[in-house]
């Protein structure tokens, strides 16, 4: 490959064919002269080849702030067996705390670990982690009581289901929904459920739903659909609807028209719903139904129209169709050649054979 002086992306280029290729002596010439990027491909080719040493004493010169340099360090001693080198080197240069606190707990030095991740603002899902494999669930009780998500996952996966819902409960009690969020709420749902409790799962979103919450509710009609039934999941749509729910009213639309309820459909579609309008004259020209197509067509039904159209051109009603175009039904007449060529006698003597024979 050429190179183009200074330009970045051709020296890019240069270190990726490099690697692809194997080059291991070109990467090394880069490198020294500076190259990160080919001193992390020649590590790569390195360890790939098996030639962890090299590419340990390649990654020891690199700058102690080459914080990638640094961790795959860690990780290659880890994997030869040199965790104590590994920790040492981590503990030595302040860096990747979490995978420092791997290391020790990998070596039974769980305080330490736990320690080292305490002091971090977030006391987050790696802290828990740990905590859970040290057995620590009086630590995990208490973080789960001041509503650490993730701690109450761990409590639910070391077998403190009742805990873990209870917890998740009140975290979703004192974090309202907001803007349509409500992560702690479908946490406990999804407890729940895990946990085969999906009568408490249904009892609780029914109450949020009535209060308004339409992550609830979806939550709820999938509910329904999965472990009761679809209808039920309609039922609950419908009521909803009732009481003034343009959210409800469109999946309810959507549901009925996955489930062939034309007849309903038709009800919500007359009272003046675009949506619903939609979906049935989809649903109409799915079942073939040419008559109720053609009449909502003709009362200005310009959905219906379009499916009328393409119904009629798929089934080669030709002159039905020319009927459609006449009246300026909507696709009608881009639909028509497309129909006449597909429906028009053939030429007198027939197409020309494909492959004439040889003189």
């Amino acid at each position: 490959m050429r190179l183009t002086p200074g330009d970045r992306y051709s020296r890019r280029d240069l270190v990726n064919w490099l690697w692809r290729h194997g080059r291991v002596d070109e990467l090394r010439t880069l490198a020294d002269a500076g190259d990160e990027d080919a001193g992390h491909e020649l590590v790569d080719l390195l360890v790939t080849a098996g030639r962890t040493e090299e590419a340990v004493a390649l990654l020891r010169a690199r700058p102690a702030a080459d914080r990638r340099s640094g961790k795959l360090l860690a990780t290659l001693l880890s994997v030869a067996g040199r965790t104590d080198e590994a920790i040492a080197l981590l503990a030595g240069r302040g860096t990747h705390p979490d995978l420092l606190a791997d290391l020790l707990a990998g070596q039974g030095r769980f305080d330490e670990a736990i320690a080292l991740l305490s002091g971090r603002a977030d006391g987050g899902e790696h802290l828990v982690g740990i905590l859970g494999r040290a057995g620590r669930l009086d630590v995990l009780h208490r973080m789960a009581r001041d509503g650490n998500r993730f701690a109450i996952e761990q409590l639910f996966v070391q077998g403190q289901v009742d805990e873990a819902i209870e917890c998740m409960r009140l975290v979703a009690v004192r974090v309202p929904e907001r803007n349509g969020n409500w992560v702690a709420g479908e946490l406990l749902i999804e407890l729940m459920t895990k946990a085969g409790r999906i009568d408490d799962a249904i009892a609780v979103l029914r109450e949020r739903t009535a209060a308004g919450s339409w992550v609830a509710m979806r939550l709820l009609v999938d509910l329904l659909k999965t472990h009761v039934s679809a209808e039920d999941a309609m039922d609950l749509l419908r009521s909803r609807a009732a009481a003034g729910s343009t959210t409800a009213q469109d999946w309810l639309i959507n549901m009925l028209a996955n489930h062939d309820g034309i007849d309903e459909l038709r009800d919500i579609a007359d009272r003046g719903s675009d949506h619903a309008r939609f979906r049935l004259a989809s649903l109409l020209a799915r079942h073939g139904h040419v008559a109720e197509l053609r009449q909502r067509s003709d009362a200005g039904d310009v959905d219906a129209g379009t499916h009328l159209s393409e119904l009629l051109a798929a089934q080669g009603r030709l002159e039905e169709l020319r009927g459609e175009v006449a009246a300026g039904t909507r696709g009608a007449m881009e639909l028509l050649p497309v129909v006449e060529s597909r429906t028009a006698p053939p030429t007198r003597g027939g197409a020309p054979p494909r492959n004439p024979p040889m003189p």
